[in-house]
């Protein structure tokens, strides 16, 4: 830690990269395999981190490696039987994400487990939490309330302190669920996730579904994915099928947030951009931003998803006023429909929040996609 610390105040990302893969390297090869993965965990998020924007890429050693640590613990002897042509198809999901207050994953999972053909499909979700933090917070229990209303089930990982027997609990109970497909939300945001996967016997069809750069969504060695757009077609490393699915939910249709409570008037013309306050640190955005207010003195700007003291800039007292910082909100969906134009944000761009504008019917401004680039940023 105080190695690391020095490299950071010297700038030095790399050798930071560097030291967290060769450490957690060693502690894979002395079978501290929890350990290793967490080091991985900081190799992959230190240079995103560092610049404090979305950067990401694949790291082949390390994959290599979490997928070795994970074959290693391979039920062997399990023996997977063909679907039968009369039988349904069972569907194994890894959740990602819920036990986090306003995950965009919660919404995902809730939405999947309402919209499933349940003729066709028996399904299954899996989170690799304890059941007692799962079930401990209003914002996870609803979810799993939800899921189980709509005619799935819900697996937890057993109340067990030990984060590597939790994993490999999980990977045991997909195992023995003997699923057609196993899918995954976000199999490499973190990489216990893709050791799970990989605990799985190879003959169980894995897929991955890609909501933003490749790096963190889509294992090499799975077998297709399935992209919310065409952007991740361009670097996804394995066979994949674009679909774009856009919900509104009724429940949402009937709690739509009113303009008082965001503090604006009623007759403004209200601008609206929503994200992760990392997407909001480019100075260029918010100099747009105070232009078009000081050229229309009716307008509000709307922030979703970052407070004043994330941005840490000083604004134009003109239009400071005017601008509205609402912080991180499990809500979107209900104060989206306030927006008459929805701005995306730059230089990284939004995902799923700008197809619920489209869903709603709000104009959207974004910038110009540089197709031939990596995708590395959301």
């Amino acid at each position: 830690k105080a190695y690391i610390s020095v490299l950071e105040k010297l700038g030095d990302i790399d050798n930071i990269v560097y030291v967290y893969k060769q450490t957690g390297m060693e502690e894979a090869r002395r079978g501290n395999f929890e350990q290793a993965i967490n080091l991985f965990n900081s190799c992959f998020y230190a240079k995103a981190q560092f610049y404090g924007r979305d950067f990401f890429d694949y790291d082949f050693d390390i994959l290599y490696k979490v997928k070795e640590i994970g074959e290693a613990f391979t039920f062997k002897d399990r023996l997977v039987e063909p679907c039968k042509s009369n039988a349904k198809i069972k569907l194994a999901y890894l959740t990602y994400g819920l036990a986090d207050a306003g995950s965009v994953f919660a919404k995902f999972i809730h939405l999947f487990a309402k919209y499933h053909n349940q003729e066709e499909f028996e399904i299954v979700f899996f989170i690799p939490e304890r059941e007692e933090q799962i079930y401990s917070k209003d914002h996870s229990l609803g979810v799993v309330k939800k899921i189980e209303e709509f005619g799935c089930r819900v697996v937890c990982a057993p109340n067990e302190n030990n984060r590597f027997q939790r994993w490999l609990d999980t990977g045991k109970n997909i195992t023995e669920y003997n699923p057609d497909l196993f899918i995954t939300f976000a199999a490499l945001a973190r990489f216990e996730y893709y050791f799970i996967a990989s605990v799985l016997p190879e003959k169980i069809k894995k897929v991955a579904l890609v909501y933003g750069p490749p790096a963190q969504f889509v294992p090499p060695s799975f077998d297709a994915a399935i992209g919310r757009s065409k952007h991740p077609l361009f670097d996804t490393p394995i066979d994949i099928h674009a679909t774009a699915p856009v919900f509104m939910d009724d429940a949402v249709k009937n709690n739509i947030c009113c303009r008082a409570n965001l503090a604006v008037p009623d007759n403004a013309i209200v601008l609206m951009s929503a994200g992760r306050y990392t997407k909001f640190k480019e100075v260029l955005f918010w100099e747009i931003v105070e232009d078009i207010l000081n050229m229309h003195t009716d307008a509000y700007f709307v922030c979703i998803g970052a407070s004043k003291k994330d941005i840490n800039m000083d604004f134009d007292e003109r239009v400071s006023d005017r601008i509205v910082f609402l912080g991180w909100r499990a809500d979107v969906d209900c104060i989206l429909p306030c927006a008459d134009i929805y701005i995306n944000t730059f230089p990284n761009g939004g995902g799923y929040t700008v197809r619920e504008a489209v869903a709603n019917k709000i104009p959207i401004v974004s910038f110009r996609n540089k197709r031939g680039r990596c995708f590395v940023r959301t």
